[in-house]
C-alpha cells in the first residue's frame, strides 16, 4: 500500500520482510494458497525495492511445519 515508505525504509538500511499478501491464516491454508500468497508478496516487494525479502513473519504467528520447510528451501528466515 505504501511503496514510497518501503523504498525509504530500505534506503535507510532497514531490513524488509514479508508478512504475506492477503494476511491469511496459513495454519489453515493449503500449500497451494500459501505458495501463491508468498510469491505474490515477494514479487511486489522485489518490484518495489529491487530484491526479494529474506525475512517472513507469518500472520497471526501461525504456520505449518510443511510451510516452514518450504520457506527454508527458499532461504527465507522466519521471524516469529
Amino acid at each position: 500500500m505504501y511503496p514510497e515508505l518501503v523504498k525509504r525504509m530500505n534506503k535507510e538500511g532497514h531490513d524488509i520482510g514479508s508478512h504475506s499478501f492477503t494476511h491469511v491464516n496459513f495454519a489453515v491454508a493449503d500449500m497451494e494458497t500459501f505458495e501463491a500468497d508468498m510469491e505474490q508478496s515477494e514479487e511486489l516487494i522485489e518490484k518495489t525495492i529491487g530484491y526479494r525479502p529474506r525475512f517472513f513473519r507469518p500472520p497471526y504467528g501461525n504456520i505449518t511445519l510443511d510451510q516452514v520447510i518450504k520457506l527454508e528451501e527458499s532461504n527465507n528466515l522466519i521471524i516469529g
